[in-house]
């Protein structure tokens, strides 16, 4: 890739860098009650998350055997591997509990004393393994890839609210999240067919995307009000299953990952010294596996110490901390065990680096 294109997609990094900020600041939920800044965050931070992923989506040359093996053995070792192992790193070790990990739910994860965080990765896998599946028979039908992805973009949301979730009273959720995997494919699928139209946004003028970026706010902050105010969920807790107003879902969804994205390509022409956060963007795994249990630790440490200091500060420095705390510990980690970080393999190019 021509080091102008690259330099063009580095957007993608930047944004991906500020939503694994976003993530990371969500986690304190856990030990104190945000209120609004909770509201705002589980309203498009998650779904923003498989966007992301989705928008190096694309339609392989030829499909059969060879490339599902391929398929399997790349998101295996890059999915399913790691989660295996940060769940027996982060639990109380007994045989059944290992069991119990392999159904894959967030309520399972959560009852079995480990990272409750690893729900994603389940999902992920079998949110790529739908896409992969869609572009398998878009190619064999010889039917446009976009428009049956648009298709699928509206049946599998569709899906994922009408099925069964299994996530109340004593259930314990759908194995490897399939239900919430739907939703999840349908965000990716927005990612997939939007990059085109975010390529050509990079030309534009930094007012153009400025003026998207606070519309989309604005839309998503009428949004999270009707949600709020609505008898529905008034967040969305993807991890359960908990999607609230299906409507409102895919709207703040959408507007919320907009807006980052918008922000990301300004930030990219501003910032001068941006190596740090594309590096930030280039291993969120890294940093999603790694952080939560430290910061939610010192998150407890600060509420002891400093009492007095607004949750949100609070919250910002403690998740600032965290990252370079994961980012240090990452780096050790690749160097001797990369597979625990779902990395055997360093990457070729940009793009291969960025569908990590």
């Amino acid at each position: 890739m021509d080091l102008q294109k690259t330099e063009r997609l580095q957007y993608i990094d930047i944004a991906k860098a500020i939503t694994i900020f976003l993530v990371v600041l969500g986690h304190p939920r856990a030990v104190e009650d945000y209120g609004a800044v909770e509201r705002f965050l589980y309203a498009f931070h998650m779904p923003l998350f498989f966007v992301m992923s989705g928008i190096f989506l694309k339609q392989k040359s030829h499909y059969g055997v060879q490339s599902w093996k391929a398929f399997f053995k790349k998101n295996l070792l890059g999915l399913f591997v790691p989660y295996i192992i940060w769940a027996a790193i982060y639990m109380p070790f007994t045989y059944i509990s290992e069991g119990k990990v392999l159904y894959g739910s967030w309520i399972v994860l959560r009852n079995t004393q480990t990272l409750s965080s690893l729900w994603f990765l389940p999902v992920l896998f079998m949110a790529r393994t739908y896409q992969e599946a869609v572009m398998h028979i878009a190619w064999k039908f010889k039917w446009n890839p976009r428009i049956f992805a648009i298709v699928c973009t509206f049946l599998f949301f569709i899906l994922g609210m009408v099925l069964p979730h299994n996530n109340t009273g004593d259930g314990i959720g759908m194995p490897w999240g399939f239900d919430i995997a739907f939703v999840a494919s349908a965000f990716m699928f927005l990612g997939y067919l939007g990059r085109p139209y975010l390529e050509k946004l990079v030309e534009c003028g930094n007012l153009v995307k400025l003026l998207i970026a606070v519309t989309s706010l604005i839309l998503l902050l009428i949004g999270i009000h009707f949600a709020h105010y609505s008898e529905a969920y008034p967040f969305m807790l993807m991890a359960n299953a908990e999607f609230g107003s299906p409507i409102l879902c895919m709207i703040n969804g959408f507007t919320g990952s907009l807006m980052v994205i918008m922000i990301a390509q300004i930030a990219n022409h501003f910032l001068k010294h941006r190596n740090w956060i594309l590096y930030i963007g280039q291993n969120t795994m890294g940093i999603y596996l790694i952080h939560k249990t430290f910061l939610q630790g010192l998150y407890n440490k600060t509420i002891n110490v400093a009492p007095g200091i607004p949750y949100l500060i609070r919250a910002i420095i403690v998740s600032c901390i965290a990252i370079i705390f994961s980012i240090f510990l990452m780096g050790i980690l690749s160097k001797y065990i990369a597979e625990i970080l779902g990395r055997p393999a360093v990457a070729n190019n940009y793009e291969e680096k960025m569908m990590e």
